[in-house]
């Protein structure tokens, strides 16, 4: 009830939850029209990963729509490795480590500004400051596989999994 009556309060975010839960991604057989039902219908650990990205969206002008995108392909291919790592229960972590990983460029502040103010894991923080941790070295492999990078040699050293499999994704 608290959870629903604080997005009630916010026209833009009620808004794309209920088009969201309305979408074939989610699979009503019925309409959805209140957000108490919608809540119940995706559950909260899907709330949490989409709530960002709906709010990530409102960010997006001309300029930046490159980047928002390239944020949330991370964030779900660093979601993908976790669960192929056997990190599952930490996917969310992966999942915020990508996201969040062009924050500052899109919101024009400093990472230590914006994370001071991110409900975030010690970990991805440090991450997200460029500190070495399995977060990072998921956040750089990907990054790698960006820049298609992955015939260096340091590429092949760093690669959390076997290429093959990388490729079905």
């Amino acid at each position: 009830r608290t959870i629903s009556g604080i997005i009630e309060r916010d026209l833009g975010l009620s808004y794309k939850l209920l088009r969201m839960v309305n979408t074939v991604y989610c699979e009503s057989k019925q309409r959805i029209t209140s957000i108490s039902r919608a809540l119940v219908h995706i559950g909260l650990s899907e709330l949490r990963r989409w709530v960002p990205i709906l709010m990530l969206k409102d960010l997006r002008r001309p300029d930046n729509a490159e980047a928002i995108k390239l944020s949330i392909i991370r964030g779900k291919m660093m979601d993908l490795i976790a669960v192929e790592l056997g990190e599952e229960r930490e996917s969310s972590d992966y999942f915020f480590t990508g996201l969040f990983s062009f924050i500052d460029v899109l919101m024009h502040q400093s990472m230590e500004q914006i994370l001071k103010g991110l409900p975030l894991s010690n970990e991805v923080k440090e991450a997200l400051m460029g500190e070495q941790n399995k977060y990072r070295r998921c956040l750089d492999y990907v990054t790698g596989c960006e820049t298609a990078s992955w015939d260096s040699e340091d590429f092949e050293k760093t690669a959390l999994i076997d290429s093959k499999k990388f490729m079905r994704f």
